[in-house]
């Protein structure tokens, strides 16, 4: 069994606490939970190691709020996207192992979910070229791509036995005021799917190519959400300053 949790449209914020919620939850229950939600207002996620520059300030001018993920990698920006989580014991039978092998068994979840919606991807097989401080710069390993586009990318981290793995699909090209982004695909190039629709295929994904059973999780049975630890700026900033 792996609990189903959607919590669809929220803060940036207050996202990324649900996340951290979701990690001491696993911690005490054992049992995975695959979560999907998006982003309003449109926003930006950077990585946790990720340098604050120019560019991210200037979108905050222009109403565009930002927050740093508790996993890695470069800055997602969220709009016309489907994003999802995955919180797993590190040892798991069906999800666990090294990074690299984890995220080759949570990949197969979402090739057959991007088969049942009728969208020809490919499956990356070795590291990328290094990018710009963009996540969908540069192609990693087992992360998705259209026509040599990436269309879909991921992190993990990895604490007290518990992963948790953050990712994004670009359905439509983010709208301004996000810049282009050089390397970026979206689903929007090859076919029109609804943001539900491509929700379901996933999870129908999960279950066909893991045989699981999922099980409908609510917020109300995590523990405390530490949405204000998201909104500060000691999380935030973490001491970086904008390049020069």
């Amino acid at each position: 069994m792996i609990y189903l949790l959607k919590t669809g449209f929220r803060d940036p914020y207050e996202n990324m606490a649900i996340d951290e919620a979701l990690m001491e939850f696993v911690k005490k229950e054992g049992i995975p939970v695959l979560r999907f939600f998006n982003f309003s207002p449109p926003s930006t996620t950077i990585g946790f190691h990720q340098r604050i520059e120019e560019w991210l300030l200037e979108l905050e001018k222009k109403g565009v709020p930002w927050v740093r993920r508790p996993t890695g990698g470069r800055a997602v920006f969220h709009d016309g996207d489907l994003t999802y989580s995955l919180t797993f014991p590190e040892d798991h039978e069906i999800f666990g192992g090294s990074v690299p092998v984890s995220f080759m068994k949570i990949s197969q979840g979402f090739k057959r979910g991007f088969e049942l919606a009728g969208i020809r991807v490919e499956l990356e097989s070795k590291k990328g070229i290094k990018g710009t401080g963009f996540c969908f710069s540069a192609t990693s390993l087992y992360e998705f791509t259209i026509n040599g586009k990436k269309i879909m990318g991921s992190a993990q981290v990895r604490r007290d036995g518990v992963v948790l793995q953050q990712g994004t699909v670009v359905i439509r090209y983010p709208s301004p005021p996000f810049p282009h982004v050089p390397g970026m695909g979206a689903i929007e190039d090859v076919k029109e799917i609804s943001l539900e629709e491509l929700q379901d295929k996933m999870v129908q994904g999960f279950q066909e190519v893991y045989g699981i059973e999922f099980k409908p999780l609510s917020l109300s049975s995590l523990p405390p959400v530490p949405v204000e630890k998201y909104r500060s700026r000691e999380w935030n900033w973490k001491e970086s300053r904008p390049r020069q």
